[in-house]
């Protein structure tokens, strides 16, 4: 039997304008559905073509199976042109061509080599601390421009590679990047004892075990930056966010980043599940709310059954990762932001908290850098929290539905110390 019908919406478009529109109210959405019909698989239309929205413990490990799916998402050209250059990496593979990458990615993310990114990251943030501190005194501004801050409504520029067009800039910025990782190559190869612990030496240490080209290496490269700068940024804004409307959680937060403040300058991967637990709570929260990717997409391989329903070969498949992160069944009050959640137990099974993906890190598409980036971003709000109060702004009761929204963040931030 087919999985039960949702809403199809318009006629041939069928749901493909909402789901570009906003895919976490979209998924939102379809958490009422399929909770209505009792069901975490459920029909929908996007381009005029029947598929199927899966999501919770069910439907995701059904997904994340590779003998169930294909993956589809990372076949979108404007993806392959921006993020990979029209080069093949990671996102874009599947089979046995992923599981090969993937074992080579991540030996760039052995906890050796973590602590040796955490121990880079520590210099990075001392250089940011004095910064903050002038803009949030109002003697000076952070780096960048207003116009570069957008809300991330999920709309994205048409891909018209034309001057005066943002898809054009893209293009331009993507080119200025490659040659900036090509510059960064020779430099680590004429002297590799400056970069011990940078991702790139990671990566040219396997590159002729995996019989990888330097194109394949600056992609690869790519790829991390690209993922990881549209990581970061919505989870550390959103974890400060998401503290300043919990009062109990930021004095607590606090008080484990103050008992810990000789760790920071040298802090290592162990060091943060021993010492820095509700800092790294935090940020599992923060990435709960805030998917980076509130939706991956795939074809069904071969027919199988979620919740006693068929998915036949073909169909055309929408994971709903942020709709799992906010499942009622899996969480209690999914909308409140409360990282003592996970000390409660909750949320911890393998396709719970998803905002990485789920399933085995060598089998399926789940991100090889989740580890590096919470590890690097608790740390981070660790530092903050050590220099820094957050408060919301009078009049502000909630977190906004995006973590960069148009007028910026509406925290007041203060220095603790001078």
């Amino acid at each position: 039997m087919l999985p039960p019908v949702g809403s199809y919406s318009l006629p041939i478009v069928g749901e493909t304008l909402r789901l570009a529109a906003g895919p976490r109210a979209w998924s939102e959405v379809k958490i009422q559905e399929d909770t209505a019909a009792g069901s975490h698989a459920l029909r929908t239309n996007i381009l005029a073509r029947s598929a199927v929205f899966l999501y919770g413990r069910e439907g995701l490990s059904a997904f994340y199976d590779p003998l169930n799916v294909k993956r589809a998402g990372a076949l979108i050209g404007k993806f392959r042109k921006l993020v990979l250059n029209d080069q093949e990496a990671v996102p874009t593979m599947d089979g046995p061509a992923h599981r090969t990458r993937k074992a080579f990615l991540l030996a760039a993310h052995t906890s050796e080599w973590i602590d040796g990114y955490l121990k880079e990251s520590a210099e990075f943030q001392e250089k940011l601390v004095d910064p903050i501190k002038e803009a949030a005194a109002g003697a000076g501004a952070l780096p960048g421009h207003p116009e570069d801050v957008h809300q991330d409504s999920g709309e994205a520029p048409l891909p018209i590679d034309f001057p005066g067009i943002t898809y054009h800039a893209a293009i331009v910025a993507r080119d200025a990047l490659f040659a900036t990782y090509a510059d960064q190559l020779a430099k680590h190869r004429a002297n590799p004892d400056a970069f011990k612990y940078s991702a790139l030496s990671a990566l040219l240490a396997k590159q002729q075990e995996y019989e990888l080209s330097d194109l394949m290496i600056l992609t690869e490269l790519h790829h991390f930056v690209s993922t990881s700068s549209g990581l970061m940024a919505p989870v550390i804004t959103a974890a400060i966010m998401g503290l300043a409307t919990n009062p109990e959680a930021l004095e607590r937060a606090r008080a484990e980043a103050d008992a810990h403040a000789d760790l920071f300058p040298s802090i290592r991967m162990d060091d943060i599940g021993s010492q820095l637990a509700f800092l790294a709570w935090t940020i599992k929260e923060a990435s709960r709310e805030y998917a980076t990717l509130p939706i991956q997409l795939g074809l069904a391989a071969r027919d199988f059954d979620v919740d006693g329903y068929t998915v036949p070969e073909g169909t055309f498949l929408v994971a709903g990762l942020h709709a799992t992160n906010m499942d009622p069944a899996i969480w209690t009050a999914p909308e409140k932001f409360d990282p003592s959640r996970y000390e409660r137990g909750e949320g911890l099974g393998d396709f719970d908290h998803v905002s990485f993906g789920g399933g085995d890190m060598a089998q399926t598409h789940r991100c090889p850098g989740g580890s590096a980036a919470a590890s690097i971003i608790t740390v981070t709000l660790g530092r903050l929290l050590l220099e820094f109060d957050f408060a919301l702004e009078a009049g502000q009761d909630q977190m906004p539905k995006s973590p960069t929204p148009t007028n910026g963040l509406p925290v007041k931030v203060t220095a603790r110390r001078a």
